[in-house]
């Protein structure tokens, strides 16, 4: 079978995912749809992640730690966690795709809460330098070893573990500017030494900072985020409560997954381009 990522199907909030020769069911709280495909179809995963009264991975053969699949040109390393990630969000697919039609050779980049790294891929891609910025050392090194997978230029990264406003601030006090913004943050989280972050209080320091950040000829911003709440629209009115809106244009849309029957809603992004 082809190393390759894909939705099989979805339904009665669960999703039917393909990564490689191994299929995987795990939780979809957007699916209030029935399933499309049989019980046959559905019965063959090999492996189901369960949000009972604790988070678990139940494997119908030998534990599975990893799998390395193609996704958009691009490989992921995929892991079993905890918390039922696998490292991958194929919804982000737009964002890709915006970044690789805007970015230019030696743009810098900065790609805040970065995870695992699928923008740092995009933007390093096309030969912009990309500044990753996540508060987790340890996602920090699975992004290291998707860039690795690659084959791409890892010294083009500037690998951050950090807090992003304490990071945020320091660039302003060092007059960095950069070409193009990639945000993607949690609805909460903690920072490297504990610092607390919600999103409907802390997004409007960052856009604060991240406007002071703009090169003159800054490309584009793109925020995206998956809190309940934070439509399209909402994404949005932040950008342009913030950017400057005779300098560009706004667009926004629901985050979509592709599947082989219905497309799945993930999450809201806007996006400022610059005319």
């Amino acid at each position: 079978m082809e190393n390759i990522y894909k939705v099989l199907d979805s339904g009665d909030e669960r999703k039917l995912e393909q990564l490689g020769d191994l299929i995987i069911d795990r939780p979809c709280a957007q699916a209030f749809w029935p399933k499309r495909k049989d019980n046959r179809v559905w019965s063959s995963a090999d492996a189901t992640f369960d949000r009972g009264e604790k988070n678990v991975w139940h494997f119908s053969g030998k534990k599975v730690e990893y799998k390395v699949v193609k996704y958009h040109n691009y490989f992921f390393k995929l892991k079993f966690t905890d918390f039922g990630h696998i490292g991958i969000f194929p919804e982000h697919i737009s964002t890709w795709n915006l970044m690789e039609k805007n970015s230019k050779k030696d743009d810098k980049i900065l790609n805040l809460f970065g995870y695992t790294g699928g923008a740092t891929i995009a933007g390093i891609a096309t030969g912009a330098i990309v500044t990753h910025v996540d508060a987790s050392q340890k996602i920090n090194d699975w992004a290291k070893e998707n860039v690795n997978l690659n084959r791409l230029d890892i010294n083009r990264v500037r690998w951050i573990t950090d807090d992003v406003i304490k990071f945020l601030k320091r660039e302003v006090k060092r007059g960095n500017k950069y070409n193009g913004f990639v945000m993607d943050p949690p609805t909460f989280g903690r920072g490297s030494k504990g610092e607390v972050f919600k999103i409907e209080k802390d997004m409007g320091k960052i856009m604060e900072l991240v406007v002071q950040l703009m090169s003159d000829n800054c490309r584009y911003v793109i925020l995206s985020c998956h809190t309940p709440g934070f439509t399209p629209k909402v994404l949005e009115n932040i950008l342009c409560s913030y950017i400057d809106t005779k300098k560009g244009s706004f667009y926004s849309h629901e985050l979509l997954i592709s599947s082989d029957t219905l497309p799945i809603p993930s999450g809201a992004v806007s996006y400022w381009l610059s005319k």
